[in-house]
């Protein structure tokens, strides 16, 4: 926001201006530092002219007067180093990791602004910047990078209203059409040929630490967080189900509860996989045993060599090299969630339950990423309903509830 430049103009909507009944207020503000454009505030009214500049008058003080109410010295570098010092102490290590990251971006476009200035012209040219020149790292950025670096001066300039440091958020007042878009393409899953062959190779010979941790992700959905986050408390062997309650993440150096309540979660197991587990259960804690070290329900499923929790980057180190071993170099193991998640759709899965297995909050993003498997399972339960109502043989359908 700037000190209003010259007296301002009233813009007839009409013609002749002479019989004008409606009118823009238009107050100049000067050019935008950031952009050298003029920066323009205008009002609609309705009236004579006469009325139309005396209006404008108004407009102007209005202007000058909310100018005067706020602090004017507080760039966006001292108001965003104040903002993730606060944020310590309300989100994880994890969050204000990107957080940090994306305020660097920010600052080399922002950082002298006075936050009183920045106003949606600005921020859609920023994000311009960001892609045409790029941030810190020297390459233009992507369009979800440049969504979070949104996103997180939504929230920047958000706190900054409700501290009355400014009047408005400008994020809010960006044009969707200038916005940044999430143009990050899902990874596809594994072939189904790639997926049995790393089964087969999962569940031969001994088992080991490293490939248990593969068959969870493969078998179950489990991101890397979630299945070096698992104890033997969350498996039931005997009931062949596992619980999902826990996060091992790369930032925080104790085991967290999930992030989100709705990533806690029971996930069957099949027959094949609560053996594997069960050997290695006994394996593992004759292992630990030799080394002095009592295996218990508090030892991590996917433990490193003296039944501690493994650093899950020290996981996904494992992890490259032995992809590129086996003819699957390029996979990461998140693209092991999203073959399992194809196969639950393809093998007929509602979508409901499928969600819920996988951790989603709702079948929204199910429904989004997995969209060129629903429709064959959709396909597949009409055939059964018209089965049913044709009588064709072998089909039992639940019997219907009388009274």
């Amino acid at each position: 926001m700037s000190v209003v430049k010259g007296q301002g103009s009233v813009i007839p909507c009409t013609k002749p201006e002479k019989t004008c009944r409606k009118w823009i207020l238009q107050a100049y503000l000067g050019r935008n530092k950031l952009t050298g454009k003029p920066e323009k505030k205008q009002r609609r009214f309705q009236g004579t002219k006469t009325e139309a500049k005396r209006a404008l008058r108004e407009f102007i003080a209005e202007l000058e007067a909310c100018e005067a109410d706020f602090d004017q010295s507080v760039t966006f570098a001292d108001y965003a180093k104040r903002w993730l010092e606060r944020r310590q102490r309300d989100v994880r290590k994890g969050t204000l990791r990107k957080d940090g990251n994306r305020v660097g971006n920010l600052l080399m476009y922002l950082g002298s602004a006075r936050m009183c200035d920045i106003d949606a012209d600005m921020i859609a040219h920023v994000m311009d910047m960001l892609a045409a020149k790029g941030g810190v790292s020297g390459k233009p950025l992507s369009g979800s990078t440049r969504q979070g670096a949104f996103m997180t001066l939504n929230l920047v300039m958000g706190d900054a209203v409700r501290e009355k440091l400014i009047p408005e958020n400008p994020c809010k007042l960006v044009e969707r059409k200038r916005r940044p878009k999430n143009d990050t393409r899902e990874k596809d899953s594994l072939t189904l040929d790639e997926a049995r062959m790393l089964q087969a190779l999962l569940m031969e010979g001994e088992p080991d630490r490293h490939r248990v941790g593969v068959l969870l992700a493969l078998n179950c959905g489990l991101s890397r967080e979630e299945f070096t986050g698992l104890r033997w408390r969350d498996v039931d062997l005997s009931s062949r189900c596992l619980r999902v309650q826990n996060a091992n993440t790369a930032d925080d150096d104790e085991l967290m509860t999930t992030k989100n309540g709705y990533r806690q979660r029971i996930v069957p197991l099949t027959a094949e996989v609560a053996g594997r587990l069960s050997s290695w259960k006994a394996l593992q804690a004759q292992k630990l045993g030799e080394k002095g070290i009592r295996a218990d329900d508090q030892t991590p499923v996917v433990s490193n060599p003296v039944g501690e929790l493994m650093h899950p980057e020290a996981f996904g180190k494992w992890w490259r090299r032995y992809r590129a071993k086996i003819g699957l170099d390029g996979y990461g193991l998140h693209q092991l969630r999203h073959t399992y998640a194809t196969i639950l759709c393809a093998s007929g899965t509602d979508i409901i339950t499928a969600s819920k297995l996988m951790g989603h909050c709702d079948t929204t993003t199910l429904a989004r990423v997995y969209a060129h498997v629903i429709p064959e399972y959709a396909r597949r339960a009409a055939v059964n309903v018209g089965s049913v109502l044709n009588g064709d043989a072998g089909v039992e359908p639940v019997p219907f509830l009388v009274g």
